[in-house]
């Protein structure tokens, strides 16, 4: 018996010894703080979009969490894999000289936020508050100069607006409501814009690696269900495109 219990014992160790190795293939992932899609690198509606992924591939998602802008820059230099959230087909030429967009996107409006009502009919001369980063794609969308930009941070600049230190807020409606609810504020004035909501999703380098990667990503996000994992947050897409942001009653 104990001859055979050492054979046993052989016999599994030669198969650890002589099995392939097998390892996940880490994707490099810039994501822009966007709750609640993206909360940090471990919670949001992406996030858990991305561990699905993961179940059924061999693909491992090393999230790093930083601006829009630098995000961007790390992708053209080949320091990031893909990086999200992207504008879908409303980012500039220059982007799309070395950046490509995933099929998947999630429809996201978004919506310039004031304390005065009148402030929505006249929004150029404005002085706006925007996360960090996103400057150049919203005066493209909004029509505004850049120079009417207050870029900050999204858990701050809605404080702002309410003492008046800036007269607007332009972004994503669910992350700027969940926001405005942690911070109660109240009372805060939106509209819609652009009137048609902005698809988001991801973008990955323009080159072999890059199509390579597009391909079986493309692919894989058809065995998930991004439906069901963002059915909550597609409650914020039925609103009415313009109306008036209100804590919730208890």
């Amino acid at each position: 018996m104990i001859h055979y219990r050492k054979h046993v014992i052989l016999f599994v160790l030669l198969v650890f010894l002589t099995a392939p190795s097998v390892s996940a293939e880490e994707i490099r992932l810039g994501l822009e703080p966007l709750p609640p899609l993206i909360a940090d690198e471990n919670r949001g509606y992406t996030v858990d979009l991305l561990k699905e992924i993961e179940k059924n591939s061999g693909f491992t998602f090393r999230i790093i969490i930083m601006n829009y802008i630098r995000a961007k820059k790390m992708l053209k230099e080949n320091k990031l894999d893909m990086i999200g959230h992207v504008p879908c087909g409303l980012e500039t030429e220059e982007f799309y000289g070395y950046a490509q967009e995933l099929k998947w996107s999630v429809k996201t409006p978004a919506d310039l936020y004031v304390m005065d009502k009148n402030k929505l009919n006249d929004i150029k001369n404005l002085k706006i508050g925007i996360p960090s980063g996103n400057e150049d794609f919203a005066a493209e969308i909004l029509g505004v100069s850049k120079e009417h930009f207050y870029p900050g941070k999204l858990e701050n600049l809605p404080k702002m607006l309410q003492i008046g230190r800036i007269d607007a807020f332009w972004f994503e409606r669910a992350s700027t409501m969940t926001t405005l609810e942690k911070l109660k504020i109240s009372q805060v004035y939106y509209k819609q814009i652009p009137a048609h909501a902005v698809l988001s999703g991801f973008a990955v380098r323009k080159d072999e690696k890059g199509a390579e990667l597009k391909e079986k990503l493309d692919a894989l996000m058809l065995k998930v269900n991004p439906e069901g994992i963002f059915k909550e947050y597609l409650k914020y897409a039925d609103m009415p495109e313009q109306g008036v942001f209100e804590l919730p009653k208890k």
